[in-house]
């Protein structure tokens, strides 16, 4: 019978509640844990409500302290943020510039070191060029130009799609980088 009421969900966590409470009550009575407690509590109530005597001008004088250097710490890391603003991770970084296909080339560097935001420009005029799909017959696949609109000079003709002149510039600057053939004497 015991057991069959042990096995149910329902009467074996009123078992159990039951048994847990008679334990709680058995020690409090023994130990009187529950005294000492309610003592020791009011105690510290009474602590945190005594009147204390304090000079206000410590007060302000710790406040103005603290205050003064968390404004020097953000102020020294500003600082030393911006001194590390301009300076070069890796020497080849200075290298932005060169000439590929007959134009020149500009670049930055993005986070993880690779060329982006290329830009073409026109040697002659310095007028922003933009690769130019051209047919040849020639050739089974389209070639690429580059043609200034400014002072109407076309420049080396690449056998590559324009969408993959980037990627062979970018190729290009890697490779120069390697072999440190970036350096101008």
């Amino acid at each position: 019978m015991i057991m069959k009421i042990w096995k149910d969900a329902v009467w074996s966590k009123i078992i159990s509640v039951g048994i847990l409470l008679a334990i709680g009550i058995i020690s409090d009575h023994y130990i009187s844990w529950w005294e000492k407690l309610k003592i020791n509590l009011s105690k510290f109530i009474l602590y945190l409500n005594q009147t204390v005597e304090f000079e206000y001008w410590k007060f302000y004088l710790l406040i103005l302290g603290t205050s003064l250097f968390f404004l020097l710490i953000i102020i020294f890391s500003i600082l030393k943020e911006k001194s590390n603003y301009n300076k070069l991770k890796y020497p080849w970084e200075q290298y932005t510039t060169d000439t590929f296909f007959g134009v020149e080339c500009h670049w930055e560097y993005s986070y993880n070191s690779t060329p982006t935001n290329i830009h073409y420009l026109c040697p002659s005029c310095h007028y922003e060029l933009y690769p130019q799909s051209h047919y040849n017959v020639r050739y089974t696949d389209s070639t690429t130009i580059f043609k200034c609109e400014n002072c109407k000079k076309t420049y080396e003709e690449v056998l590559t799609n324009p969408r993959y002149v980037e990627n062979k510039i970018i190729l290009k600057v890697q490779q120069k980088i390697r072999t440190n053939s970036w350096k101008k004497e």
